[in-house]
């Protein structure tokens, strides 16, 4: 992921935070997520939301080269977990988009072998520049 990946330019919906939408107009984070994040904040410690995102950014992109070196051995049960936790975690953030993909190829290594991860990867970008684009990963 870099800041100027070119597919990854969102335009933006304004709201309780400034969220970034696809070009589908879907919004690429739930805000909502992210406020809910917020509000386990506890007086005087760390910033929660911004150490989950944080964590987040670092870890994503380890777990989507896993997923498709996975995919591509045709490791089907590695491909169920990761695509759980990254699924999860994407939620967690609120990159619904890429929390559902996450889902689906959960289920479609359970019942099959998944073909591709290029849309999760898609998707992933958008909510790293996202997350970016809302100085909410800029120190990450």
């Amino acid at each position: 992921w870099t800041a100027d990946s070119p597919s990854a330019g969102p335009q933006h919906r304004a709201g309780a935070l400034d969220t970034p939408v696809a070009a589908d107009g879907e919004a690429v984070l739930d805000a909502h997520a992210i406020e809910r994040l917020r509000g386990f904040q506890v007086a005087g410690q760390a910033d929660v939301a911004t150490e989950i995102i944080h964590l987040f950014a670092r870890e994503a992109p380890a777990m989507l080269a896993g997923l498709a070196e996975a995919v591509a051995a045709g490791r089907r049960d590695e491909v169920e977990r990761i695509a759980h936790r990254l699924g999860s975690e994407a939620a967690l953030v609120g990159a619904r988009k890429l929390s559902e993909l996450c889902r689906g190829l959960e289920l479609e290594a359970r019942l099959s072998q998944p073909a591709s991860v290029a849309e999760i990867e898609e998707a992933a970008q958008r909510a790293f520049y996202a997350l970016d684009q809302m100085r909410l990963i800029a120190a990450a």
